[in-house]
């Protein structure tokens, strides 16, 4: 119904009516703002956000057939297959001219946007939120030729009353199940965890850290900040891209200046023996709780021969 609605705001004005109305022009601005704002901050203010456009697009992911069979992966886990293919084939239902250009323009937005980020489409879910909303528009018409067929079919009041019904029990199970899903993980102990992680550190502690989410249910829920060590996935964007560093040489640059290493992902950890030998046998484990260890990097065991 909300897609019908927008399908027939949109057939009631051309282009040239668009672009000469203020309203138009207002929510473009309005809309662009918070990000103009953010980029503008973080390039000329901060300085720390240029680095982020740096190696997005890998050339040689473009021919590159199993990125896209992950890129499609990350499509099912974002919008749904069955959902995608349904807003595809609504495309060709749309009878409005200004309807098929905006949700083609949609759809072609979205292509060009994964293809530059050719890595990230197919490794982060994240990069797949904008896609959410195109395909829930493009099932509009789709969603239009449905009620209107349902509506002639069902002319007795008994069956409108049960179409109601079925309608209502559909929309029920889908908000019941998400609700059952948000139920099912109690995250107050992992609230818990990190501000406990957080009381072993001084607010001028210097923290390296191999966790979750970038750090940052460290920073929500232990208010401290921490640098990053790469992922695995890390160090394969870097070997796309061309780059070579060795494990020493990345220990060096983002532990030696540290205090502490802080390790909550553990399955990470075992992905990389080098580090968890590194740390094992040169560090020792001033804490160590259900979920996390911090090693003291001040205070050596012993000496590193490869760090000196």
């Amino acid at each position: 119904m909300i897609g019908g609605a927008l399908g027939l705001a949109l057939a009631r004005f051309t282009l040239r009516d668009l672009l000469r109305n203020a309203h138009v022009w207002i929510i473009a601005v309005l809309g662009a703002l918070p990000a103009a704002l953010y980029l503008v901050y973080g390039i000329f203010i901060r300085g720390d956000l240029a680095s982020q456009f740096s190696g997005r697009f890998v050339p040689a992911l473009m021919f590159n057939p199993f990125n896209y069979l992950q890129w499609e992966v990350k499509i099912s886990m974002a919008a749904g297959g069955v959902f995608v293919m349904l807003g595809l084939l609504s495309l060709f239902l749309s009878q409005k001219r200004n309807l098929q250009v905006f949700l083609y323009s949609l759809w072609a937005t979205y292509i060009l946007f994964g293809l530059f980020f050719n890595y990230h489409i197919a490794t982060h879910d994240y990069y797949h939120l904008p896609f959410i909303p195109i395909v829930g528009l493009s099932l509009a018409p789709l969603g239009d030729w449905f009620f209107a067929r349902l509506k002639e079919a069902v002319a007795q009041p008994w069956a409108r009353i049960a179409v109601y019904v079925i309608l209502i029990f559909g929309l029920f199970s889908v908000v019941w199940d998400v609700r059952n899903q948000m139920k099912a993980i109690d995250y107050r102990p992992e609230a818990t965890m990190w501000a406990e992680i957080a009381e072993h550190f001084d607010e001028d502690a210097r923290v390296v850290a191999l966790t979750q989410d970038y750090g940052s249910r460290l920073e929500y829920w232990g208010w401290r900040d921490s640098v990053n060590w790469p992922h695995t996935g890390d160090a394969g964007f870097v070997n796309l891209r061309g780059g070579t560093l060795s494990f020493d040489d990345l220990f060096d640059r983002y532990a030696s200046k540290m205090s502490y290493f802080l390790v909550t992902d553990f399955e990470e950890f075992d992905r990389q023996p080098q580090l968890k030998e590194r740390l094992l046998t040169f560090y020792p484990v001033t804490s160590e709780g259900n979920g996390y260890l911090i090693f003291d990097l001040k205070n050596p065991i012993r000496q590193d021969a490869s760090s000196s």
